[in-house]
Formats: C-alpha cells, structure tokens, sequence
C-alpha cells in the first residue's frame, strides 16, 4: 500500500478516535451537571430541622421570597440639631434610650460671644444609664461614660466630622445610653452658644429625637 494511503488512513482513525473520546467526555459532563450529590442544611441546634428545596429548584426559608430576594432589616436615618449654652452643662444630643444607634457625622458651629471672639473646647460622651431615666436626667444618672470626640475651635467657625466608621451607641441589655455634649471656653469670653447637628441611623429599636431639656425653652438657631 503506498505510504501516503497508509498516512491519510492513520490520520483519520486518529480523528475519530478523538472525536469519540470528546462526545464521551462530554457525556460525562452533562451527566455531573445533572445528577445532584445529596447535602443536608441542618439548624445547628436543632438538627432534625432540615432546609428543603421544591419542584422548582427553590429553597424553602422561614421568610417569605428567594433567599437574595430577602432584604435585611433597614436603617431608619436620624437627623438631630441640638444647641447648648458654653460652659451651662452638659446638653443631650442623643436621649437615654435603648435603641442601637450609628452616628455617621458631626457637625459643631459655635456663636460668636457677646464680648468677643475665643478658643472653644466641644467634648462628647456616650453615657450609660439606669433603663428608663428621663429626658434631661443622663449627666445625673450615668453609672458610666466614654469620650468619643472633642472639638477644638474658634467662636465663629464650624468644625464637621465624617468618621471612617461610624459611632455606634449599643445600649447592654437592661441599660439606657445617651449622648451628651458640654463646651468650655479657653480663652476670650465664656458667652454663647454651640450648635450641634448629627446624622446617622437608627439600627434597631426606635427612637423619636432629642429636645432641650424638660421645662427648657427653645435655645435660639445660629444667626
């Protein structure tokens, strides 16, 4: 047989040889792809407790729609606007409560002070308190505190922070918490006020926003 009939020969049984091999490696795939191992997605404390999926490929939960349907609990957003007397106490941004809060800025403007201009000194406190204190009360009642910002800056001027994370107030079980803030003048006169705004989100619980203080009448807004 000539060497070229005995090559072209060779060449196709090499073909088909490769052609047979792919059409049953692809069987193979297809076949994985429709056969199914068996897994079970069990409660860790309940393990008899089995998670099932139906007829149509979807997985059974105890909430209602596809698992990446399910949104998560959404963060109600929270806008305060406080004002306080420089060097008259501390003023509660934040009222004793017991919902999680996240504050996600600051803002201080400080009133230039009827008998001149001065270096101001803003200090903010988380406060722990006993469940239930009243408005106007943490400063009084607080079992423990911890500083969270302070502020240096001139009468006249405004200072905004935007932390990287948030501040998050989280109230231990049987607690209240609130945030407070108190100014102090270091220099030049000790009169007027400071303003405080706040955004941020309340993520569990409820709560309605801050006022002045029991029986205290509305500080006047920044001219």
């Amino acid at each position: 047989m000539p060497l070229a009939v005995v090559m072209l020969a060779a060449a196709i049984g090499f073909l088909g040889y490769n052609l047979g091999s792919s059409q049953l490696a692809s069987a193979s795939s297809a076949s994985s792809l429709t056969s199914a191992s068996h897994v079970n997605i069990a409660d860790p404390t309940h393990t008899s407790q089995l998670a099932h999926v139906s007829s149509s490929g979807a997985l059974s939960t105890s909430v209602s729609g596809l698992v990446n349907d399910v949104p998560g609990t959404p963060a109600e957003p929270l806008n305060l606007d406080v004002s306080g007397v420089t060097e008259g106490g501390p003023t509660e941004l934040v009222e004793p409560t017991t919902a999680e809060i996240d504050l996600t800025s600051l803002t201080v403007a400080a009133d230039v002070a009827e008998s001149g201009s001065g270096h101001l000194r803003v200090f903010f406190d988380i406060l722990q308190v006993p469940i239930g204190t009243q408005p106007g009360d943490c400063a009084v009642d607080a079992t423990g505190n911890s500083e969270i910002q302070q502020f240096d800056l001139q009468a006249g001027t405004t200072v905004t922070l935007s932390p990287s994370s948030p501040i998050v107030m989280a109230p231990p079980k049987g607690k209240d918490e609130c945030v407070i803030f108190s100014s102090e003048a270091d220099t030049g006169s000790s009169s007027g006020q400071v303003h405080v705004s706040a955004t941020g989100f309340v993520v569990s619980g409820t709560y309605a926003g801050p006022h002045n203080g029991s029986g205290d009448a509305p500080l006047e807004p920044a001219k």
